[in-house]
């Protein structure tokens, strides 16, 4: 029963949007869906509410698809609207006007590249005497040709990375650690069954004795070698 308010808030929604992307810019990602950007005057209760690329979202902007607004105690008025958005640009710059407010307002919003901005806020800078309000906005979104986030790569695809998934280095130790139990156990359990006690219970416990043996003689060899000592000499047979 609620998928038609839905379908119809969801076009309204739509309706009230605007394209941010002309001429090699791209403004996307300075859309808020959950709230306005908001400057406060501190003049009788005076804000701006503004949003990029929809309509402000907040509930004092009466106005439907109100692209900014003005906000004072007791009263409002909107800016301009997302309908009458019209994109400028003078070499790296981008400026974005709106039309059709309250009593013959309108608004400039002169977008400006920062790469160290982040997403940055708008802020107002003037009211002119044909009462256009203009604001500058610094972000790293204003540059041109910014580069947008890539996608990640599908789960299970080439150079997609699982979250929680298990290294190959770690796998390889597991496959270690469990062949070493189990040759302990199996090799202690068969010399049990032949009766033998004490550390004749490991596995082949003569190789296991002589390693410590072979080490020496085979790191004694490699000195004299370093050495010119030859390491000893071999007979003929």
């Amino acid at each position: 029963m609620m998928r038609a308010p839905l379908l119809v808030l969801t076009l309204v929604v739509h309706a009230f949007a605007y394209s941010c992307k002309w001429n090699g810019f791209d403004l996307s990602k300075l859309e808020n869906d959950v709230q306005d950007y908001r400057q406060s005057m501190g003049l009788g209760g005076q804000a701006y509410y503004l949003n990029a690329c929809r309509s402000v979202v907040t509930a004092a902007c009466k106005t439907a698809n109100c692209a900014a607004c003005q906000t004072w105690s007791g009263g409002q008025a909107c800016l301009g609207v997302t309908t009458s958005s019209t994109f400028t640009t003078n070499g790296n710059s981008l400026s974005l006007a709106f039309g059709g407010g309250d009593d013959g307002r309108s608004m400039l919003i002169n977008f400006s590249c920062d790469k160290t901005a982040g997403t940055g806020t708008p802020v107002f800078n003037t009211e002119t005497a044909s009462k256009q309000y203009v604001f500058d906005w610094s972000s790293q979104y204003a540059c041109a040709g910014a580069p947008t986030p890539s996608p990640s790569p599908p789960s299970g695809s080439p150079g997609s990375k699982q979250a929680g998934g298990i290294s190959g280095g770690t796998i390889f130790l597991i496959v270690i650690l469990c062949s070493t139990v189990v040759y302990l156990g199996a090799g202690v359990a068969w010399n049990y069954r032949r009766q033998e006690t004490g550390v004749r219970l490991i596995p082949q416990v003569e190789f296991w004795t002589s390693i410590p043996g072979l080490v020496k003689d085979g790191a004694l060899f490699i000195v004299a070698k370093i050495r010119g000592g030859g390491g000893g000499s071999y007979q003929s047979v």
